[in-house]
């Protein structure tokens, strides 16, 4: 994939040196789900709160399926005063997260994959697995060191 459809495709990640994807790295349909939540969060930092309207808790509770948080952890947080706002905090923060540290594992798989390191770059995303939640992040990284087990080509 080209750097520009890259970066359209994994939020979080302004800023960041992004290494190519492999075709098959096509952003899920949820995933449109998280440009919202962005926006969402803007607002709360912006304004401090956040209304709360059937929409919003709708995209809450979209997104927090999608970065592993457990919908009776949802539910309890949306009874709290600070609960939505918490919510949207968190999934942001998860999405951010996870984005760079996939984009970092990616350029560092990269750079050792040029001096010929396959099993050393697959082992960077072994350890981005070990750390992320987000199961489209997931997925990716494993993807990715599967690919670096086959032969080289």
């Amino acid at each position: 994939m080209e750097l520009p459809r890259v970066l359209a495709k994994l939020p979080g990640s302004e800023g960041v040196a992004i290494p190519s994807l492999r075709p098959e790295h096509l952003m899920r349909p949820e995933s449109r789900d998280w440009e919202p939540l962005k926006r969402l969060y803007d607002e709360l930092q912006r304004t401090g709160t956040i209304p709360g309207s059937p929409d919003q808790l709708d995209l809450v509770r979209r997104v927090a399926r999608q970065v592993a948080i457990p919908d009776e952890v949802v539910e309890r947080e949306l009874h709290l005063a600070q609960g939505l706002s918490n919510l949207i905090t968190e999934e942001r923060k998860r999405i951010r997260e996870g984005s760079r540290r996939l984009m970092q594992a990616m350029s560092e798989a990269e750079r050792r994959v040029a001096i010929g390191d396959r099993a050393g770059a697959r082992q960077v995303f072994q350890d981005a697995l070990s750390r992320e939640v987000v199961p489209f992040y997931r997925e990716i990284a494993e993807e990715e060191a599967r690919a670096l087990e086959e032969p080289h080509t």
